[in-house]
């Protein structure tokens, strides 16, 4: 007949000693206040500029340059930018300015940095 779990004692853990990862650049880790703070003013001033033309295509303008600023940014930063700017927190100026874009217009933005991994290992595939 086997012995239950439950009447066995528990096994003593073993304390061991942890070390966080070793960090591969310095941008892996972020705070709503350290990610690119210098892209911030960028991406403000995309978001705030006043349309000169009709509002389909000033919105669409205003997509394309943030798509272009998001490219500029390295793939760390722009993981990070998509997570920040993907949970509004209160206080993050940028974050509620860009979540006054249209659903769809937001969800292309947000998608175009969660694949900048895949665009930057395509991009060294091809210059190989």
């Amino acid at each position: 007949m086997s012995e239950s779990i439950y009447g066995q004692r528990p096994r003593a853990i073993t304390s061991v000693p942890w070390s966080p990862a070793p960090r591969t650049c310095a941008a892996t880790v972020h705070t709503s206040s350290t990610i690119a703070a210098g892209y911030d003013a960028r991406l403000l001033a995309i978001l705030e500029a006043p349309m000169r033309e009709p509002t389909q295509a000033g919105f669409a303008r205003k997509e394309r340059e943030l798509g272009e600023a998001f490219a500029a940014l390295p793939v760390f930063d722009q993981r990070a930018l998509q997570a920040r700017l993907s949970v509004v927190r209160p206080g993050d100026v940028l974050a509620e300015k860009f979540n006054r874009l249209t659903h769809e217009r937001r969800q292309r933005l947000l998608n175009f940095l969660g694949d900048a991994r895949r665009r930057a290992a395509q991009s060294n595939a091809r210059s190989k």
